[in-house]
């Protein structure tokens, strides 16, 4: 409803923007920033630090676990979610790759589908996720071993 009136439907922007702000993230970096020691929010509250200094100096460059967390794990759920494009667009030009690959399934309903073609792009579509876990597997890691941890 909030994107059919603010002009978001089909538009990359309806995609997107409503998995910035998801309670999956907020509790993860809720969850990692309870960990951090008070210690150093009020050290640099006595050296004249603002909420947003303080943030963007102190507590963003120790939540880099945290935001790779995040953006792997959402990455790879809206890489691989099939409802939301299906709702907030209609337009070929805006297809992700599992619309296209169900729209060539389904053109394949009343012929017999190429099935190597099908393959093939199930493995071109797995290989971006098994990249980015690769890429990010340490971060993750180090992530999870330290959300139940209390400094």
């Amino acid at each position: 409803m909030l994107a059919g009136w603010g002009g978001w439907l089909n538009t990359f922007a309806a995609l997107i923007v409503p998995s910035l702000a998801s309670p999956f993230a907020i509790f993860v970096f809720r969850q990692f920033f309870i960990t951090v020691p008070k210690e150093l929010d009020e050290a640099a509250k006595m050296d004249g630090a603002g909420y947003y200094r303080i943030f963007w100096t102190a507590m963003l460059p120790l939540s880099g676990p945290a935001v790779a967390t995040v953006f792997i794990l959402t990455f790879l759920g809206e890489w691989s979610n099939l409802l939301k494009p299906l709702v907030f667009t209609s337009s070929p030009e805006l297809y992700t790759l599992q619309q296209g690959l169900t729209v060539n399934l389904s053109r394949g309903a009343n012929l017999v589908p190429n099935v190597a073609t099908l393959m093939a792009d199930v493995v071109l579509a797995s290989l971006v996720p098994v990249i980015m876990f690769l890429l990010g597997q340490k971060y993750f890691v180090r992530s999870v071993a330290s959300t139940g941890l209390k400094g």
